[in-house]
């Protein structure tokens, strides 16, 4: 039996999850400010932006994952001129998704701090050496964009620029008001959750391209996409 999906309505099912965490995530907020806990209450960290392994996080390292998943599968039944662009970006998606999960760049912060003596907008010194190895890939992935089909081709520049605006954006920006006034400050709160909320916008309309892409090029394997 296939299975059959619908990119615009697992659109909006992300949609509804991400809506979900973010009013979860400002209404912890709220609380913890408007109580004047001095401890922030299991439920809330759970479902705070800024904390480690919590269901948010979660939920963007499932996405990670699955969009990881979706580019291995686009490389297996499509175009085999492509082959090593969607292998490696697939590869990169499921690295994205493994460093969600595990922090691998909270842990480079220290160590690029204290090398390059980073202060201010670079206090999470870990978009250093992400951005240097962004720029020859996004160099080198040119010719791949522009062998998509056009729809596709927006969709992913689109998404990749929600995606970075948020994750190093608004990284940097954050970094400043956290390393001027702390965790607890409304500037830094307001901005943290601005860059989760469109790091989770970004990969959400990647999901959406890989599957509206599918609908249109790929089938088998027991499950189908289809673009209406």
């Amino acid at each position: 039996m296939d299975i059959v999906i619908r990119p615009r309505k697992f659109a909006f099912v992300l949609a509804a999850l991400v809506a979900f965490l973010t009013a979860a995530n400002v209404l912890g907020g709220m609380y913890v400010y408007l109580s004047g806990a001095s401890q922030t209450p299991l439920l809330v960290k759970l479902f705070h932006f800024d904390h480690e392994q919590t269901i948010p996080a979660f939920f963007q390292s499932v996405l990670l994952l699955f969009c990881g998943v979706l580019l291995l599968l686009i490389a297996v039944m499509r175009r085999p001129d492509l082959f090593y662009y969607w292998i490696a970006l697939g590869g990169i998606f499921v690295f994205l998704a493994v460093d969600e999960a595990t922090s691998i760049h909270e842990n480079l912060i220290v160590v690029v701090r204290e090398g390059l003596g980073t202060s201010g907008l670079l206090h999470s010194a870990w978009v250093i050496p992400y951005v240097l190895a962004l720029i020859p890939l996004g160099l080198i992935y040119l010719r791949f964009l522009f062998r998509l089909p056009a729809f596709t081709r927006n969709l992913f520049v689109l998404a990749a620029a929600i995606y970075l605006t948020g994750a190093v954006g608004l990284e940097m920006v954050g970094a400043y008001f956290y390393e001027w006034g702390g965790l607890r400050t409304f500037r830094y709160q307001i901005t943290m959750t601005a860059e989760e909320l469109l790091e989770m916008i970004g990969i959400g309309v990647f999901v959406f391209a890989l599957m509206h892409y599918m609908a249109g090029a790929c089938g088998g394997a027991g499950i189908r996409f289809l673009s209406r």
